[in-house]
């Protein structure tokens, strides 16, 4: 491995480390159902599932999770407030819009994509 390749490795590294903190820390901003009848404690609610779930499995120093095992994880965990259809609305906007582990497929791609072309020199 050359020292391009590997200065690559740990920049990538450092920054899918970021990401996942990121994602860890910052909820994706609460969208409530139509039929939700109390917004602040079910956005309250879902920041602190969030953090307790999301943010405890990804940055877990000694287990760390990836996205796709967390995200099924946190499924199961009691919501509090959170009313059912605003709770099925978020997941469904977390898989289908900010998909953190696709953003993170992706930048790894475009790396490789780099590397390979200046390696290969085409």
């Amino acid at each position: 491995m050359g020292l391009d390749v590997f200065i690559t490795l740990v920049y990538l590294k450092a920054l899918l480390d970021e990401h996942c903190r990121i994602v860890a820390v910052e909820p994706p901003a609460m969208q409530h159902a139509p039929n939700c009848r109390n917004h602040e404690g079910c956005a309250e609610d879902w920041r602190a599932v969030w953090w307790n779930g999301m943010g405890r499995l990804l940055l877990d120093a000694r287990n760390p999770q990836p996205f796709d095992n967390v995200f099924k994880r946190i499924k199961s965990l009691e919501f509090g407030q959170v009313a059912d259809d605003c709770k099925n609305m978020m997941f469904t906007r977390v898989m289908g819009i900010n998909i953190p582990c696709l953003h993170a497929q992706n930048f790894v791609d475009s790396v490789r994509d780099r590397l390979v072309k200046k390696l290969i020199g085409t």
